[in-house]
């Protein structure tokens, strides 16, 4: 099992930098768990193991602007709007990337948006559930909660199915 518990830190504290250099940092570990698996020379392969990717809750409620639904795209994550992170005068505790074109701290109509953090804690949001095997018949044997229980897991592996 492999955890990126320091993603949710960075979504806590609303930091998009942070949380990217988490994200790379996980992924790189998920990258290193499939070479695994392809690995002819260990006897794993997609026939006899599953990796589950998933996490167990959304924090942050990180959206395209403040109040904006999640299903909405942000926009440009890049340095410069990195650097224009900063805290909402008045908001909560709460960050966002946005061009301050008056310096109060505070999100104008008119002035451009990339991104909002609506919360520093948990929120209802869904979250990716992927998986990749061969053969995903043997869930169907599984009883719920552990189906519940691997759905709070980060990474599974399993071997010799």
């Amino acid at each position: 099992m492999i955890e990126g518990g320091a993603i949710d830190v960075a979504a806590h504290a609303n930091n998009m930098y942070a949380m990217i250099g988490e994200m790379i940092d996980f992924n790189e570990a998920v990258q290193a768990v499939i070479d695994w698996v392809e690995d002819p020379s260990n006897g794993s392969d997609w026939n006899n193991t599953l990796v589950i990717v998933t996490g167990d809750h959304e924090s942050g409620y990180l959206t395209a602007g403040p109040g904006v639904f999640p299903d909405e795209p942000i926009g440009d994550v890049n340095n410069t709007t990195l650097s224009l992170e900063k805290l909402i005068t008045n908001g909560g505790g709460r960050y966002a990337s946005w061009n301050d074109t008056d310096n109060d701290g505070i999100i104008d109509g008119g002035e451009t948006v990339y991104w909002a953090w609506n919360s520093t804690g948990h929120s209802n949001t869904l979250i990716p559930f992927t998986r990749e095997a061969l053969d995903l018949n043997f869930l169907q044997i599984m009883r719920p909660a552990m189906i519940l229980f691997a759905a709070s897991i980060l990474i599974i592996l399993m071997c010799s199915l």
